[in-house]
């Protein structure tokens, strides 16, 4: 299983399919995936392969996005003052700008959480 990125690592998102392929000796599944996706679109009813495949691209891309905001949400609204992390921090491990970051929740997205840690609390309790 291929390591998550630390937050200390830089990560630079590929630009051009040989960057892609240098990636895949140690992301070996998406050398795997891409072979996949080759046999799956030269073949007989590929489209619906390839078709459900970015579905499931979407979607993953989807769930990344909600996950970055409730993130970025909690650290910058609610951890307690002595355990902050500056807009500077989050924008590097991010790879986002320092404004990008000051608008990538909502204010519902927080009312959301706070729902969240009232829940988790609810069950501590139990």
């Amino acid at each position: 299983m291929t390591e998550p990125i630390s937050p200390t690592e830089s990560f630079t998102m590929p630009t051009s399919a040989r960057d892609i392929v240098s990636l895949w000796p140690s992301y070996s599944f998406m050398s795997r995936w891409a072979l996949d996706v080759l046999r799956w679109g030269m073949s007989d009813g590929g489209v619906e392969a390839l078709l459900a495949q970015l579905r499931d691209a979407q979607r993953m891309q989807v769930e990344a996005n909600l996950r970055r905001r409730f993130l970025i949400a909690f650290m910058r609204e609610r951890l307690p003052a002595s355990q902050r992390v500056s807009l500077q921090r989050i924008a590097e491990v991010a790879g986002m700008s320092i404004s990008g970051v000051r608008t990538a929740y909502s204010d519902a997205d927080v009312e959301v959480l706070d729902e969240l840690i009232v829940e988790l609390k609810k069950e501590d309790d139990r």
